[in-house]
């Protein structure tokens, strides 16, 4: 008899307030592709090719049921409603350190998916690191301007300003700006009759679709695709993060004075949609280096082949490299990251990766 898979959802309600649950979307459109059967406890995700939802409301239970972390948000009595008798899986996309996680709350719970997983956080055994991959709206909404022409310039396009993303700006872009154009990118408001359409993407997707962004990131060399916040991990010790945190930048402190080495840093809050869908575009994504900064993917890419990577908070030599790459090495780099992300990263790449995992 075949698994019943079974979402648990929170709904939309408006644009500022859209629910918008991309890890189980591109879970559950990689499901279809593979012709896994799926249900929800909600309606949810208007499909407009389709002319229905992705995720359809069922009343039947689930032998695996899969919970996104928001939710909860508003209705944490639903908490005392899982069947431990069943496979459960949480899914955790949320900002910060101290998340589902690393809540006792949740410890019951089969697996929690973790984007953001940070390895010097104390992690239960049933914490996996996952990512924010890759929708079927990423990749067709990219695929429709692949043929832009490219333009000899480096994009910025951040909606919210994490401190990794101020200090590149700082250190940086004047660099690059030597032999770059430097093309800073924000969304426009769309017409209002898209902003009252519940069922647009551009409602659906919290106001992050813009079709324009698309094609300009396509049309980019480089894309700084930087996320996150560098902070020194805690020590092992049942104290406040903000206090344990103080405490041991205090101690290096005594060593290093204000300049503690990036050894001592790791990066939270690094994963965005930003990042992705540079991977998938024609563009170069420019982040912090994954091994140095404990940035963990279930499959991780390699620097300087999928991505150009900062060590060190080192924005000069990142900043030679790129020189040195010239234009040809770095349309190279990109190639193969867009390869790397669409093999790892696409729906049906992320179904088998869940069902595999649940099945060892």
């Amino acid at each position: 008899m075949a698994v019943q898979y079974k979402f648990f959802l929170a709904p939309y309600e408006t644009p500022l307030k859209s629910a918008y649950q991309f890890v189980s979307i591109a879970l559950a459109e990689g499901f279809q592709q593979l012709g896994i059967a799926y249900h929800a406890n909600i309606d949810y995700w208007w499909e407009a090719k389709s002319n229905t939802f992705l995720f359809k409301k069922g009343a039947q239970c689930g032998d695996v049921n899969i919970y996104e972390s928001l939710y909860f948000v508003e209705n944490e009595a639903a908490l005392q409603e899982v069947d431990y008798t069943k496979i459960n899986v949480l899914i955790d996309h949320n900002d910060r350190l101290f998340t589902p996680a690393l809540d006792d709350r949740f410890k019951q719970f089969n697996v929690i998916l973790r984007t953001h997983y940070n390895p010097k956080m104390h992690y239960r055994n049933n914490v996996k690191p996952w990512a924010f991959g890759l929708t079927n709206n990423i990749i067709n909404s990219i695929g429709n301007s692949l043929d832009a022409p490219l333009q000899h310039r480096v994009m910025i396009s951040y909606r919210k300003l994490h401190d990794i993303r101020k200090l590149s700006n700082e250190k940086l872009v004047p660099l690059l700006a030597k032999h770059f154009d430097i093309y800073h990118f924000e969304s426009e408001q769309p017409p209002l009759s898209i902003t009252d359409d519940p069922l647009s993407l551009w409602s659906q997707t919290g106001r992050r679709y813009d079709p324009e962004y698309f094609v300009q990131i396509n049309s980019s060399l480089l894309n700084l695709s930087f996320g996150g916040t560098p902070v020194i991990p805690p020590l092992p010790l049942n104290l406040p993060i903000q206090v344990v945190g103080k405490l041991k930048r205090e101690f290096l402190k005594v060593f290093y004075g204000a300049n503690i080495p990036a050894k001592h840093y790791t990066l939270i809050q690094y994963d965005s949609w930003r990042l992705w869908e540079s991977f998938a575009s024609n563009t170069c994504p420019v982040f912090s280096d994954c091994s140095q900064f404990g940035i963990t993917l279930p499959v991780m890419p390699e620097a300087g082949k999928h991505y150009i990577a900062v060590r060190d908070f080192d924005f000069a030599a990142t900043a030679e490299q790129i020189n040195q790459l010239g234009n040809e090495g770095i349309k190279r780099i990109a190639q193969q990251g867009r390869q790397w992300a669409l093999e790892h990263y696409s729906p049906a790449a992320v179904a088998r990766r869940f069902v595999d995992m649940l099945n060892t």
